[in-house]
């Protein structure tokens, strides 16, 4: 996905969030919050850390964002979160697993949306939240990193449709 610069009044991020929000809410039935993770310092997988992440809402997230956080927003679920061969994303789509999102998908893995507030402007990138296992110690380790890569194609549009909907 290319990066896509608004205004931050041109671009409707209470409705953005709701939609996350709702997503996953829909998915998971967990306090959505605990997804909205810290791109610099994710902790999903950390129940401790976790429990400060729950209850925060539009605001806070933005307070979190005008406080120079770069947050991370789910697109898609996790594979393990899948009851069939597909995935579903915020907007609706579903993705096939089999032979297609196998390779670049592992268990706990999301495509999303790394968001930050640059001055008078929201910065949006697309990325992946990787939790990997660590086979010595068997405890994960979650990055958020930028996607740029063709193995991603399939998401880029939908992703990019899905953002202009808040556009104000």
């Amino acid at each position: 996905m290319k990066d896509i610069i608004f205004e931050r009044n041109s671009f409707d991020f209470d409705r953005f969030v709701d939609n996350i929000y709702e997503f996953i809410n829909d998915i998971y039935g967990i306090d959505p919050a605990i997804l909205i993770q810290d791109v610099e310092n994710p902790c999903m997988t950390n129940k401790e850390a976790s429990k400060i992440l729950q209850k925060r809402n539009v605001k806070d997230l933005l307070k979190e964002l005008e406080n120079g956080k770069i947050l991370y927003f789910p697109f898609t679920q996790a594979l393990v979160t899948s009851d069939s061969d597909s995935i579903k994303s915020v907007d609706g789509t579903e993705y096939e697993i089999k032979n297609n999102l196998e390779n670049i998908f592992k268990d706990y893995d999301t495509i999303g949306f790394i968001v930050s507030l640059q001055g008078s402007k929201f910065l949006l990138k697309s990325g992946i939240h990787k939790v990997i296992t660590q086979t010595n110690t068997g405890s994960p380790v979650e990055e958020i990193n930028e996607i740029t890569n063709d193995l991603y194609d399939q998401f880029y549009k939908l992703m990019e449709s899905f953002i202009e909907k808040f556009v104000k």
